[in-house]
């Protein structure tokens, strides 16, 4: 469950060119009293994210992902990942949106903060998400390849279109559940120029089989 939170944030929390225009972020996300700092670079169809345990990338066709330590790695087709596209969609059945009226600094942005409601794992959530709308970066950034990687998924499209739709661009967002916060903040993030080759599989890691059941993978 530990790894399966932050999996499913992301989804609140791309045809392939040799060089097109992207974005670096870097962001903590704090859970359980750990915090861990990740990279993600952002293209208009792949997405490569690293932390001190794991390289993960996904694009329109497969996801992979590479455990640094065991020095090994699998591969998924999106179409045989559809398990994982319905199990996360119906954790966002009956997502709400509203906007609280408060203000807060994060970092350097400006933020409104928005309340939200939903279900996760079966459990009744909430979250506050603060949202900057002085920024010139785009408010569909994090939402472009979700939206891509799932058309099916009906939740989580509506739950995309309402975030995008406050206008602003997302840069903290604090889950409470069973009495437990998951705090995720964007640290830095910037535009920068993309090649093919910032995301291909690293070198020395050995391919192993995918996990029958990539959800209950997730959640150990």
């Amino acid at each position: 469950m530990k790894k399966m939170i932050p999996i499913l944030l992301l989804l609140i929390a791309f045809s392939a060119s040799y060089c097109a225009e992207g974005f670096y972020l870097k962001q903590k996300s704090t859970f359980g009293g750990k915090t861990t700092e990740s990279e993600q670079i952002i293209s208009s169809d792949c997405l490569k994210s690293e932390d001190d345990n794991t390289i993960t990338i996904i694009t329109t066709k497969n996801i992979s992902s590479f455990d640094k330590t065991a020095k090994t790695y699998y591969s998924q087709s999106l179409d045989k990942m559809s398990e994982m596209a319905m199990m996360a969609d119906a954790q966002f059945a009956g997502f709400e949106l509203k906007k609280t009226g408060k203000k807060s600094l994060v970092g350097n942005w400006e933020t409104e903060i928005y309340e939200a409601t939903f279900n996760l794992m079966g459990m009744s959530a909430e979250a506050d998400i603060y949202i900057c709308k002085n920024s010139d970066l785009p408010s569909d950034l994090m939402f472009r390849l979700p939206s891509k990687m799932y058309p099916q998924a009906k939740n989580i499209q509506s739950m995309l279109k309402k975030l995008q739709g406050t206008g602003g661009f997302q840069v903290k967002s604090i889950t409470k559940i069973m009495g437990t916060e998951v705090v995720a903040e964007l640290l830095d993030v910037k535009k920068i120029e993309v090649t093919d080759q910032m995301f291909n599989e690293p070198a020395g890691y050995k391919q192993v089989d995918p996990p029958e059941n990539p959800m209950q993978d997730m959640m150990k």
